[in-house]
């Protein structure tokens, strides 16, 4: 399943799914994971999977594609597809995946980077859900804020 996939591979799938999504004529030789959206039934572990990716990257480290490919997989509404219907199973999984139990301050701290460019990718998207994706951010990731102003009010540095 999808908890088996790393960040290239899952980076891969999202990508090639907005572009066949995209095309006019669907092409029927791609393989399943990408002409059916499967993604769709396994958003929380895609999720989950992307926060996991974000908390494993340094701070100095470029990004990951699959930060981006992740978002344009989700702002693109396609066949019922409903990006703030989503949220509901996204922001929790997304979290769980920045933020696990037991985390280490470094983790902390690339966990924090991530969801500041995650909070980035959404703003500059042309999507019209990305500002309501931008309210759901703040509204529902709470373990992500406590951790920021626990950072903040104690001033330690994660």
């Amino acid at each position: 399943g999808f908890d088996l996939l790393d960040a290239n591979m899952m980076s891969l799938v999202l990508s090639l799914r907005v572009a066949y999504e995209e095309c006019d004529k669907k092409p029927t030789s791609w393989p399943s994971c990408v002409r059916k959206d499967i993604l769709k039934d396994n958003v929380s572990v895609v999720a989950r999977n992307v926060g996991q990716v974000l908390a494993s990257c340094p701070v100095t480290d470029v990004v990951p594609p699959v930060l981006e490919d992740f978002r344009r997989w989700w702002l693109k509404p396609h066949k019922g597809r409903d990006p703030i219907a989503l949220q509901e199973q996204i922001w929790p999984a997304l979290e769980e995946g920045l933020f696990p139990e037991g985390q280490a301050a470094p983790s902390m701290a690339q966990a924090l980077r991530g969801l500041a460019e995650l909070a980035r990718c959404l703003s500059q998207s042309e999507s019209e859900q990305a500002a309501a994706l931008l309210v759901g951010l703040f509204q529902k990731l709470g373990k992500a804020w406590e951790q920021l102003f626990w950072c903040v009010a104690s001033k330690h540095s994660p």
